[in-house]
């Protein structure tokens, strides 16, 4: 009897490194946290090109400055500084006609619950009021100190709505400067 409970105990601890091992992958696939300054989803600030590349493969456009866009997973985009990861970003391409596009990046959200289609109004009672705000192409509400850009856009009924989160790095000066060095 107590020869079947050691074996049973032997074969028990070497299946849990294996099953938090699958745990962990899964929790990478089926995370849609938004952390500020770091992440979104298993992309990180810092990660390289080619972790991109490879999660992304020939689903790929380049953007303005070295930047990357997937087409699949649809509303994604990263912007590099030496090959690293320096903005992840998520967006919003809503079209009536193909709705799944939004599907995937709007599952996405920071643990106050902002994402994608969020009211401003959220944003600035959750955050505060933003570090800059400008209007130039979209509205943008930076908040530099926390690594967070939101992009929002007036929909037809009149609210301001996010339209785009972008994960930045935590330095005012590289964000509000340009990136003539990395951060």
């Amino acid at each position: 009897m107590i020869h079947i409970f050691l074996v049973v105990i032997v074969v028990f601890s070497l299946l849990l490194p294996w099953t938090q091992v699958q745990a962990q992958q899964t929790a990478l696939q089926d995370d849609y946290l938004i952390i500020p300054g770091e992440r979104i989803g298993a992309y990180r600030l810092g990660d390289t090109r080619s972790i991109f590349e490879e999660a992304w493969g020939e689903n790929l456009l380049p953007g303005w400055e070295g930047s990357l866009f997937a087409v699949k997973p649809f509303g994604f985009g990263v912007a590099f500084c030496s090959d690293r990861a320096a903005k992840i970003f998520i967006y919003s391409a809503a079209h009536p006609f193909y709705p799944e596009r939004d599907e995937l990046a709007s599952r996405y959200r920071t643990r106050e619950g902002i994402r994608l289609g969020s009211l401003a109004e959220e944003v600035r009672r959750f955050y505060g009021a933003p570090e800059r705000e400008s209007r130039v192409f979209l509205a943008s509400m930076d908040y530099f100190s926390r690594g967070l850009r939101i992009l929002r856009r007036r929909d037809v009924e009149g609210r301001d709505k996010v339209v785009e989160i972008d994960v930045l790095f935590r330095d005012r000066k590289w964000n509000e400067q340009g990136r003539s060095s990395c951060p």
